[in-house]
């Protein structure tokens, strides 16, 4: 009997573990997940932000060139 209960015990663990193992591995899959998915979202807010820096840049290239030319036809 003492053997048979030895042999569960060591069958019990090995099922707890293959559980543990299994809520690991969906939590690490639930983190990978959330990780791509804040890389995805840095990388809308990156380019976003690069719109407005694109557009700011270009409109004071505009403004550069409006003063340029009035400079021009001042001189």
């Amino acid at each position: 009997m003492n053997k048979t209960l030895m042999d569960l015990l060591i069958i019990l663990y090995d099922v707890i573990d293959e559980v543990k193992h299994e809520r690991l591995q969906r939590r690490l899959e639930h983190f990978v997940k959330a990780v791509e998915d804040l890389m995805r979202l840095v990388i809308i807010i990156k380019s976003l932000i690069m719109n407005v820096c694109n557009k700011k840049l270009e409109k004071l290239e505009n403004q550069k060139k409006d003063l340029s030319c009035k400079l021009y036809v001042t001189f």
